[in-house]
């Protein structure tokens, strides 16, 4: 029941800023974004979380953005799991509402991940808070903002090994120097999926709709998404020792 109504909050979120978004101007980006995460387990409670993103604008053609994150994770018995950690992200001038130059990200965040099985369904709720120093390649001054980051994701298995992946995360930025303090970005991804040892390889579709600051305009992206999913057992090799 607390899950149904999770989803239905935040559908209802989504769909009010779908509608902002349609009695406003949205222009519209095709890209492809090629993916590698892994979380390698440490010891029993301790694991080593890595990722990095190529994004590209135009399918693949152009950049986009590129994303590169470190961090650690801490499973709690009651199954929860807690991370913290790191990203590197540059942020090209792309598409028709191009940024007026390349931007460089330093974040540090916080994140609690809860996970349940409904039915054939396994659902998690990921919980995230960013602290966002964010500037030009040409200034030396960081803006500084905070983010708050909600996923509702689900996979249910339909072959052997072979699954369905669905996610929707919505993100609110929040603090003195951000100028629209509401929802300003939604993403929505479906895809496919084959379990490989110790990971996955994924193929989908994900619509990332963003509001360009206080104004009435909005970014709509049509994304390919391919990922890898591959995480190292390094406690293996801590007990041999």
């Amino acid at each position: 029941m607390k899950s149904l109504k999770i989803l239905i909050v935040g559908s209802l979120m989504l769909f009010g800023l779908n509608i902002n978004a349609q009695e406003n101007s949205v222009v519209t980006n095709s890209n492809g974004w090629y993916m590698y995460s892994g979380t390698h387990r440490l010891n029993d409670t301790w694991g080593l979380h890595t990722l990095s993103h190529v994004r590209r604008n135009n399918i693949i053609t152009d950049w986009q953005q590129s994303l590169n994150r470190i961090g650690l994770t801490y499973r709690f018995k009651n199954g929860a799991q807690g991370a913290f950690g790191y990203d590197y992200v540059l942020t090209y001038p792309y598409g028709d509402l191009p940024i007026s130059e390349k931007k460089r990200t330093h974040a540090i965040w916080e994140t609690i991940t809860l996970k349940q099985d409904v039915g054939v369904f396994k659902i998690s709720h990921r919980y995230r808070l960013e602290q966002l120093f964010t500037t030009t390649l040409s200034e030396i001054d960081y803006k500084f903002s905070n983010r708050f980051r909600y996923m509702l994701s689900t996979s249910v298995n339909i072959k052997e090994d072979y699954f369905i992946a669905f996610f929707d995360e919505v993100f609110i930025s929040f603090g003195e120097n951000v100028t629209s303090n509401n929802l300003n970005q939604n993403r929505i991804y479906l895809g496919f999926g084959k379990k490989i040892n110790n990971g996955n390889i994924q193929i989908g579709y994900m619509n990332q709709l963003i509001k360009k600051g206080p104004s009435a305009l909005f970014e709509m992206d049509n994304t390919l998404m391919l990922g890898l999913n591959y995480n190292f057992d390094f406690s293996k090799h801590t007990n041999r020792k």
